[in-house]
C-alpha cells in the first residue's frame, strides 16, 4: 500500500488511514551566506538545474531534482562552513552549484524510511526522531550505518568539504537543518499532489501559490503519490 498522507492538525490522527504521508540550489559565488529564507528560494528556483521537463496532457510541469552525479572527488567538493544555526557559507566553490540545504532535502526524500517502529507503535517517518529510529541497510557501494539519520548524515559529505576547524559547529547546523527538510518534504509533498493532480487528470496548470489555497480528496491524493513514497509499502 502506497504510503501518503492528507493535511490535518495531528497527521499521526490519520496514521491507520490509506493515506499517510502528503502533508517538502545554485551556489553562489565564494563567501556568500545563505540565510533561511534565502535558500528556501533558492533551493525551488534552482531545483530546475537538477530535474527535467516532462508534459502530461500538454501541461508542462518540471519533473523531480535530482542528486549531483556521484563520486565527486573530495578535491573538488565545495568547501563550507556554517553560519548561524543552519544556513551555510561557501568558502571555496566546487564541482556542482548545489546549495547544502538542498542537498539535505533531497537526501531526506531519497532515504525515506516508510514506516518504522517507534515508541511502541508503527508510525510513519514525519520526523527527525523517526529518521533516528530507522534502520539502515547497506547500499551499493557496501556502506551501512547506525540509522538512516547517520546515512543521510554521512551522505550530505559526498557532495561537500567541511572547512577545517568548524567539523562540531557544521554536524550541529547539518543536523537542524535535517529537521527543517523533512518537515518542508510533507508539506512540499501535498502542494505537488494538487499541482499534478490537475495536471494528469484535469488538464490544467495551477501555480504553488493556489495550490496553497486548494485541497484534494483521498481518492484523489492517492492518484499522485510523491516519488519518494511511492515505493514504501507496508511490510
Amino acid at each position: 500500500m502506497v504510503l501518503v498522507s492528507m493535511v490535518c492538525s495531528d497527521p499521526r490522527q490519520s496514521f491507520n488511514s490509506t493515506f499517510l504521508l502528503f502533508s517538502g540550489y545554485t551556489i553562489s559565488p565564494s563567501g556568500r551566506v545563505f540565510g533561511e529564507q534565502e535558500e528556501r528560494k533558492d533551493e525551488q528556483d534552482a531545483e530546475a538545474s537538477g530535474s527535467s521537463s516532462t508534459r502530461t496532457s500538454g501541461v508542462y510541469q518540471r519533473g523531480p531534482a535530482s542528486l549531483p552525479e556521484r563520486p565527486i572527488p573530495e578535491a573538488l567538493r565545495p568547501v563550507i562552513r556554517p553560519v548561524g544555526q543552519k544556513s551555510w557559507k561557501v568558502v571555496v566553490p566546487g564541482a556542482h552549484k548545489r546549495l547544502p540545504n538542498g542537498i539535505l532535502g533531497l537526501l531526506c526524500r531519497e532515504h525515506f524510511p516508510g514506516l518504522v517502529r517507534y515508541a511502541e507503535a508503527l508510525e510513519p517517518a514525519y520526523t527527525y526522531e523517526h529518521y533516528v529510529a530507522a534502520p539502515d541497510a547497506e547500499d551499493e557501494t557496501g556502506r551501512t550505518y547506525e540509522s538512516v539519520v547517520e546515512r543521510v548524515m554521512c551522505e550530505f559529505w559526498d557532495f561537500f568539504k567541511c572547512a577545517e576547524g568548524y567539523e562540531a559547529r557544521a554536524a550541529k547546523a547539518a543536523a537542524k537543518s535535517f529537521r527543517g527538510r523533512i518537515s518542508d518534504m510533507h508539506y512540499e509533498a501535498r502542494l505537488q499532489a494538487i499541482i499534478d493532480y490537475c495536471a494528469v487528470y484535469e488538464q490544467r496548470k495551477v501555480k504553488k501559490e493556489d495550490a496553497r489555497l486548494m485541497h484534494l480528496t483521498k481518492e484523489q491524493y492517492l492518484k499522485v503519490p510523491p516519488g519518494w513514497c511511492a515505493n514504501k509499502t507496508r511490510a
